[in-house]
Order: C-alpha cells, then sequence, then structure tokens
C-alpha cells in the first residue's frame, strides 16, 4: 500500500470514528445523573420516552450512515433557525464536536472558545453540520412562521423564540428527559429559578440561551450643567427620582426621563413585591393590585412634576416621534428601555451611562427578564443530539466565547453563574458602570412573567408598555383605564 493509500485510509477511519463517537456521546452526557442532592428544578416528564423496559432513551436515528467507509463524507445535519449566520453556525458545529471528541489541537493552539484560532476551526473536519435556516423578517420565531414549516411539513432541528404559543408549542420537543441530568445545567451553573421560570404547559419547550432586562440610559451630554454623577451601585427608585428633581423639569430643549411607560409593568415600589412583573400573580394580570396602582402613582408623579415630556394635549404617536427626535440630539437625561437594544444606540449617544432597574427599598425581589430561548422541533430525527446542541450553545462557557467573537449582541446576557463569562459580556455593553456589573447577583431571582405560560403575554406586554401605559399617565381619571386593561386581559385569556 502507498503512501497515499494509507493516509487516505487512516483519515477514512478517523472520520468513521469521529462519527460514532457524535452519535452516541450524547448518550454518555445524558446518562450522567447529577448527585443525588441536586437542585435541578422538577420538571414534569414525558413518561413514554422515560418508561421503556431498559430504562433508556430511544436510539438515534443511523439511517443514511450506514456506509461509513463509502469515499462520500458520512455526516449529520441539524438545521438551526435563529440569529447566526452560515458561516457562524458551521463554525459553532465543528467546534461542539471538537470539544466533545476532546481533540487535540496540536499542542500550539489553545482551545479555548475566547482564544481558539477560527482559521484552525474553519480546517477541522467535522462530521456535524449545522445549517442556518433565515428567520423572515425577524431574529426569534413568529407565529405565521410556525404556520408555515407546519403546513410545509419543514420545522428545523432547533430553533430560538421568546415566549409562549400554542402554534409553536404543539411543535415543540419536551427537552425534559434529555436534559434533567445535563451537568451544564446543575443548580451551581445555572440558576434553577431561571429554569422553572422556563416551563410551559407542556413541559420544558423552551431552555434559556440568552436574557435581556430593563434598564435606564443617563447622558451627561444632556445635562452637563449638572454634577457628575457616578453609578456604582444600583439606584433605588427613591434614589433616581431624587435625582430626576434635581436636574429639573422638562424644557423644549431637554427631557429629564424619556419612555417611562416602559417602566410601568417592570417596577415594582413595595418591599412585599412577589413578582418582577408588576400586576404579574403568577397566572393573570391583576390592574386592580396595590403593586400595579402604587406604580402607575408613582410614574404620574413625574408626569405631574414636568420630568418625563408627557402630556395629555400629545397624541402618544406624536410624543414618540418628538422623543426620538430629542434622544436624537442628547437631549435626554434618563431613558427606559429592554439592554437588548443597546445595540441600536448610535455612535452620537457613545456617553450614555447604562444603569439597571432601580430596585426596591429592601432590593429583594425578583429582577424582570425577557429570555430568549432554544426548542427543539418534534419532527427532528435527532432528538438526543439536537438536546445537546442546544445545551451546548447555551450553557457551555467556551461555546459562549465563541458566540461573543463571532456575533457580539450587547445587551444580551448568558445564562450561567459563571463570573468570567459576565465579564465578557458586560465588557461589550457601551456605558457600562460599576452597577451594571451587579446584575449576575440580580439574577438569581429572575421573573419573566407570563412570556412561558401565556399565549396572551407578548400582546398584553406590548399594550402595557405602550399606548395602554401612555393612557394611564396623563388621563385624569385612572380607574377606567385598569378597568379596561383587565378586561382586554380576562378576554385574552378567557
Amino acid at each position: 500500500m502507498n503512501k497515499h493509500t494509507d493516509h487516505k485510509s487512516r483519515e477514512k477511519t478517523g472520520r468513521r470514528t469521529r462519527l460514532i463517537c457524535l452519535i452516541f456521546a450524547c448518550f454518555s452526557l445524558v446518562g450522567c445523573s447529577l448527585p443525588a442532592q441536586s437542585n435541578y428544578p422538577e420538571v414534569p416528564a414525558q413518561s413514554s420516552l422515560l418508561e421503556s423496559s431498559s430504562g433508556s432513551l430511544p436510539q438515534p436515528d443511523l439511517s443514511g450512515s450506514d456506509d461509513l467507509g463509502a469515499d462520500s463524507d458520512a455526516t449529520i445535519t441539524l438545521r438551526v433557525a435563529g440569529s447566526w449566520s452560515a458561516e457562524q453556525l458551521d463554525l459553532l458545529g465543528r467546534y461542539y464536536e471538537l470539544t466533545l471528541n476532546q481533540v487535540s489541537t496540536l499542542a500550539h493552539e489553545d482551545s479555548r472558545g475566547n482564544h481558539i484560532s477560527l482559521d484552525y476551526l474553519s480546517a477541522y473536519e467535522s462530521d456535524l453540520h449545522l445549517v442556518a435556516v433565515p428567520l423572515a423578517q425577524a431574529l426569534w420565531l413568529t407565529d405565521e412562521q410556525a404556520r408555515a414549516w407546519t403546513a410545509a411539513g419543514d420545522w428545523p432541528d432547533l430553533v430560538l423564540t421568546d415566549h409562549y404559543s400554542a402554534i409553536q408549542a404543539n411543535q415543540l420537543l419536551d427537552l425534559t428527559p434529555y436534559l434533567m441530568d445535563d451537568k451544564r445545567l446543575s443548580a451551581d451553573k445555572v440558576s434553577p429559578a431561571l429554569l422553572s421560570a422556563s416551563q410551559s404547559p407542556q413541559g420544558l419547550l423552551y431552555l434559556p440561551w440568552r436574557i435581556s432586562v430593563p434598564v435606564l440610559l443617563f447622558d451627561p451630554q444632556a445635562v452637563p450643567e449638572s454634577a457628575p454623577v457616578e453609578f456604582d451601585q444600583v439606584p433605588s427608585w427613591q434614589e433616581f427620582v431624587e435625582h430626576c428633581h434635581r436636574l429639573g423639569p422638562s424644557t423644549e430643549n431637554r427631557l429629564v426621563l424619556a419612555n417611562p411607560e416602559f417602566l410601568l409593568p417592570v417596577l415594582p415600589l413595595g418591599q412585599d413585591t412577589q413578582t418582577g412583573w408588576t400586576g404579574w400573580d403568577g397566572s393573570r394580570f391583576d390592574f386592580t393590585s396595590r403593586d400595579f396602582t402604587s406604580t402607575a402613582t408613582a410614574l404620574r408623579h413625574l408626569v405631574e412634576d414636568g420630568a418625563t415630556g408627557v402630556d395629555a394635549a400629545v397624541s402618544y404617536p406624536d410624543y414618540q416621534l418628538a422623543t426620538q427626535a430629542m434622544l436624537g440630539a442628547n437631549q435626554v437625561a434618563y431613558q427606559a428601555m429592554d439592554s437588548s437594544q443597546l445595540v441600536t444606540l448610535s455612535a452620537g449617544r457613545s456617553a450614555v451611562q447604562v444603569i439597571p432597574l432601580p430596585r426596591t427599598v429592601d432590593g429583594t425581589y425578583p429582577y424582570p427578564v425577557n429570555i430568549k430561548a432554544l426548542s427543539v422541533s418534534k419532527s427532528t430525527g435527532q432528538p438526543e443530539l439536537a438536546s445537546q446542541v442546544a445545551a451546548f450553545l447555551a450553557a457551555d462557557p467556551d461555546a459562549l466565547y465563541l458566540q461573543n467573537r463571532l456575533k457580539p449582541q450587547p445587551g444580551l446576557f448568558p445564562i450561567i453563574r459563571d463570573r468570567d463569562v459576565w465579564a465578557a459580556f458586560l465588557s461589550q455593553v457601551p456605558g457600562r458602570t460599576g452597577s451594571l456589573d451587579q446584575l449576575p447577583d440580580l439574577m438569581e431571582r429572575p421573573a419573566p412573567g407570563g412570556s412561558f405560560t401565556s399565549a396572551a403575554w407578548p400582546a398584553l406586554y406590548q399594550e402595557l408598555a405602550g399606548p395602554s401605559a401612555y393612557r394611564l399617565l396623563t388621563e385624569s381619571e385612572i380607574d377606567p383605564v385598569i378597568q379596561s386593561l383587565q378586561q382586554l386581559w380576562d378576554e385574552k385569556e378567557g
């Protein structure tokens, strides 16, 4: 046998070995049980998947991969719908197999996700192909896209989504049997509250991938005459309001606070607040609750004091246009927004400082979060592998480092507790403050409201942080507005 033939034979044998490892490695991951004292949240399991005579999981579909010695490549393909490009997913798929098989990087490469050479990674021979599936007009799955995939019988293996939808849920796999013993999701790695918060009525359909949070932006350019402000600690609501008063009322050339309507659903004021979403009682919105009415009253006081630019004589669309114009001209001291929007900040607002949501007096209330999740479709031919890839993308520190290098997304934060990973993500936030570095501690009690339990949540949230909130801040009588909100919620949930 000549050298070329011998090299080709060894290469084929190596690829055969890697493919077999790729197909079956997920069994060892699924079978590695956590210690008995694990605090992993108990989630309902599908008995049909767990209760077999051998107690083992269903075997993967090996059809199409029998002839591992053929000249053509034997590969496994997983189709992934999300915000990644084809090139990014290609590298992530190669990195998953490389780390799974613990392949040597020839001693001169650092294989950690924050250092590995992308040239080396792109040249690595992988038997797993992650293929990008575009999401039309969106970064997350919409009901329209879900209907189209269902009608065509063409659901991807993995998909990014951000809320519960009955239309989507019917096509998604309960990940409980595949991830309930995954050490990457143990209580010392990921907050059990975050995993429990992602439970849908049908089980663990959503594995948290990233989170965003409400924040305040402070622009010192809007108030050059005021004393410099250092935000080393998360301010309390009282401290925030006092600072707004010191800055004085809004004028034609300046706003003290823009978008106060965004704070209405997320700003708890009382010490006994039960959730991070004002008025959410765990199953429905109660707009007559003390938390909700006290939040509305507090924001109305800022409006009455002239700090917001909100005016009953100005329509909500006109107010939004005027606010955007003043933001672009650096004429707004404070702005309330979701951290996922930080990526949209213009270069002209480079001086802004980012502060977490003001806290309650005791600072122990659950912190409101928006969760972006990875789901696996029921139609996948590789449920174990797809579930393991989802956990890898969501909770493996090196995978998170690599994703952050390939596609920086300031304001979308990791779900794991690893401080070094958090530091890497926080370092990309423009206007990072000392108070923002306290986010990992605030995430010990995350609260996504009803985003993964109620199909009515997205529509109600948009209403509550927009037109209805504006009405609550401007109309002289708020009881009729509260009653209409309650009726709207009850009708959607009924």
